[in-house]
């Protein structure tokens, strides 16, 4: 329909150009003869404006009749809501309650709890004298890992090689550690302790402030043990450092425990739930804590055997 419209008003140009032009007495004659059979062929614009004026009100009602139905509106989905992994909350420890709280505050329950053959731990590694379990922890992403191994050397020698802070010992079974102190001593067992290690590939360095106790535990089965028992804190003196990404050891313990009959062995036990922060997904740092458990176990032992050797030479 618009291809002839624009005809017509080509076609009506084309005859009203032609009157500008001085005509014959012929010719005059044609064009009388020719409106004879087109009566009002001069009201020739009026006409196609009034037709142009049809097409367009006829094309009003086609579209409506035409009219795509409208779609019916879709209804509201519901908003799913997001998982909240809720971690437990880091205070700061103090002199006034002797740093308890946590894992410290009942260390018998929580060492029997990490060391138990149930309550969810999967085997999951058993190479060089060494196994490695692993289980999830309810309402966090990080996993607890587990290990376990048999360290040729005495439970003292184990446990003051495990006690002592200086940069050059911690080296010996964790090369990674860069430097650290400790920030308070809280008790005769207990501190707080600021560590950082080195940066892995493009991740940045991490560092922890961890508060540590030593707990003596004469009722522990099968045998009496030694546990120095970990939990991440908050400490005034040690903020977040520009350039390091704030880890968090959730709860920890290393458990040393003679084994009967030999004196010259430990029965060494260690777990950890370790919050690596930054963009290091849960996931990876669990893998990563289980695959390295059993080299740390034969670091630890190599490191308490040379501290032996070294004391008897």
């Amino acid at each position: 329909m618009p291809v002839a419209v624009a005809l017509s008003s080509c076609v009506l140009l084309a005859s009203l150009s032609s009157l500008d032009a001085p005509a014959s007495r012929s010719q005059r004659s044609r064009m009388m003869q020719a409106s004879a059979g087109w009566p009002g062929w001069l009201d020739l614009p009026s006409h196609a404006a009034n037709r142009l004026e049809e097409w367009c009100s006829g094309l009003q009602k086609i579209n409506g009749e035409l009219a795509l139905p409208q779609l019916p509106q879709l209804p509201q989905l519901p908003q799913l809501p997001l998982p909240r992994l809720q971690l437990p909350r880091l205070r700061p420890a103090s002199r006034r309650n002797g740093g308890k709280g946590g894992p410290l505050d009942n260390t018998l329950s929580f060492v029997n709890d990490g060391a138990s053959s149930g309550n969810g731990w999967a085997l999951k590694v058993q190479r060089e004298g060494v196994r490695v379990w692993r289980r999830s922890v309810p309402g966090s992403p990080c996993d607890e890992i587990r290990g376990n191994g048999m360290i040729n050397a005495p439970p003292k020698a184990v446990l003051a090689l495990l006690r002592k802070s200086d940069e050059q010992t911690i080296r010996m079974y964790n090369p990674m550690y860069d430097s650290g102190h400790d920030l308070e001593q809280l008790d005769s067992n207990t501190k707080v302790s600021y560590g950082a290690v080195r940066a892995i590939f493009s991740f940045k360095p991490r560092d922890t402030v961890t508060r540590c106790g030593v707990r003596e535990l004469p009722q522990l089965q099968p045998a009496a043990g030694t546990a120095i028992v970990q939990q991440a804190v908050e400490h005034p003196s040690m903020p977040p450092r520009d350039g390091f990404v704030r880890a968090k050891v959730l709860r920890g313990v290393l458990l040393v425990q003679a084994v009967p009959r030999r004196p010259s062995v430990t029965n060494f036990t260690f777990v950890q739930q370790v919050d690596a922060g930054g963009i290091v997904p849960a996931w990876l740092m669990n893998s990563i804590i289980a695959q390295d458990a059993v080299v740390f176990v034969k670091r630890v032992g190599a490191a308490a055997t040379s501290k032996r050797r070294q004391k008897s030479s």
